[in-house]
């Protein structure tokens, strides 16, 4: 099981993205770019990658591979979480901006590029929804 159906089975929600075995065209990263509260920066840090390489590649209409692929649509999963929780795009947004003591003092949008990030933010939507807030 991968991580991706491990999110589908812990929060039972359909992905917001399918993720076809050849990757993700530039126009479906676009439209992910204007769906949820994060900039061009936060989305090429959660694939590692450098913000003017992941600009020019969404210029360039160049597709991303398989596994940058699922990881996008794992960020997507967890801003759908994240909109859930806080029913508010800029809500999500101050949150995502914000250093939290549970992340080390990081900002979550910092922690969007590893699975152990990913799985601290959810835990954080898992405290808000239980009314322990940070």
């Amino acid at each position: 099981e991968n991580l991706m159906d491990n999110l589908r089975r812990v929060y039972g929600a359909h992905l917001s993205v399918d993720v076809r075995p050849d990757g993700m065209a530039a126009v479906t990263v676009k439209k992910l770019m204007t769906r949820y509260p994060l900039h061009a920066d936060d989305w090429s840090r959660s694939l590692g990658i450098k913000s003017l390489a992941f600009t020019s590649r969404i210029k360039r209409k160049a597709s991303f591979n398989q596994l940058e692929a699922e990881r996008l649509a794992m960020v997507a999963q967890v801003m759908d979480r994240g909109l859930a929780v806080f029913g508010d795009a800029g809500k999500l947004e101050r949150w995502l901006d914000r250093p939290h003591m549970y992340m080390e003092k990081r900002k979550p949008k910092e922690l969007l590029g590893s699975t152990a990030g990913i799985g601290l933010i959810l835990a954080e939507f898992d405290r808000i929804e239980a009314g322990a807030f940070a």
